[in-house]
């Protein structure tokens, strides 16, 4: 008893310290391997809980009961949970519904585990049972890892299909990407690179951007870059496009490339921006092409509601 005891508070001591000190970690891989971790550390409590009541309180035979008591675990853990991160917010931490979700999806998962496994135990000639029961645990775990496990592997694919920058064909995709006085939504429509384009809504403020701040730093092989603009909305009118290139230089942007188109209603615009362009700069210094540090795509002060279509960021070499 003892043992369960100690096992318990060990790993409540680690789900305070996951959940609510600031890690020295930053970047969409750590924050997805973060995620990861909360449907089993909140698995091995409820089951130490478990373990733990059945021993101050058995309840034999009684799978009736059993399972009352799961859900009673499941649901004190995962309020716990929840609460933890309330916490964060003061802590310095983001808390997030995808992780209190995951805490709570570990937790259903454990209990199933703990009482297929009594079942295993006490009928094992009814093992169909404790089977179906393991396969939905193992359904749980696997539902609360798939966004983090598809985060990580947009991380990968950031490497993997360089030259392309972007061509939002995942939802994964969209986090490469920074939002300032802006919203994007993928549309599975009117793409030029794939089945989705980007309907980028800009708000009639001074400069309504979107970054993308995840990328292959190294365009030192570079030609050109280039990228698919359509203006849909307003449906007359003109805006102006701008288009910075920033290095890990000067990461204030002072002298970063920076380009100005004028955007007509009408069909995809490609936009191509040539090796020599990108390594001038802004005249002052010239562009790290090895040390990119984000491309900003923006308008100059719409005077209304502005919808853009952007597809096929790409590097040519």
């Amino acid at each position: 008893m003892r043992s369960i005891v100690w096992t318990a508070g060990v790993i409540a001591v680690g789900v305070v310290f996951v959940l609510l000190v600031p890690l020295p970690f930053s970047g969409r891989a750590w924050a997805a391997a973060g995620d990861l971790v909360h449907a089993p550390l909140f698995g091995c409590l409820s089951f130490a809980a478990m373990t733990a009541l059945e021993r101050l309180r058995p309840l034999r035979e009684s799978f009736a009961k059993l399972t009352v008591r799961g859900i009673v675990v499941m649901l004190v853990i995962s309020l716990i949970g929840a609460m933890m991160e309330i916490l964060q917010n003061y802590m310095g931490r983001s808390p997030s519904l995808h992780d209190a979700v995951s805490n709570a999806l570990g937790c259903a998962a454990a209990v199933l585990v703990y009482i297929g496994w009594r079942w295993h135990r006490r009928r094992p000639e009814k093992k169909y049972c404790s089977q179906m029961l393991f396969l939905a645990s193992g359904c749980l775990l696997a539902l609360s890892w798939y966004a983090p496990a598809m985060v990580l592997r947009d991380v990968l694919n950031v490497k993997r299909n360089f030259p392309l920058l972007a061509s939002f064909e995942t939802d994964a995709e969209m986090g490469r990407f920074w939002f300032d006085d802006s919203q994007g939504v993928r549309r599975p429509s009117d793409a030029t690179e794939g089945l989705y384009s980007l309907e980028l809504i800009c708000e009639p403020t001074s400069f309504p951007r979107i970054s993308l701040i995840e990328l292959e730093s190294d365009w030192s092989q570079a030609e050109a870059f280039e990228i698919d603009v359509r203006l849909e909305s307003p449906s007359r009118g003109r805006v102006t496009l701008v288009i910075k290139v920033v290095d890990q230089v000067d990461r204030d942007a002072v002298n970063a490339y920076q380009g100005t188109w004028t955007l007509e209603p009408g069909s995809y615009k490609r936009i191509r921006i040539a090796r020599e362009a990108l390594l001038a700069g802004s005249g002052e210094r010239s562009l790290d092409l090895s040390r990119i540090h984000y491309v900003g795509i923006g308008l100059v002060e719409p005077e209304m509601t502005t919808r853009l279509r952007i597809d096929r960021l790409r590097i040519v070499r």
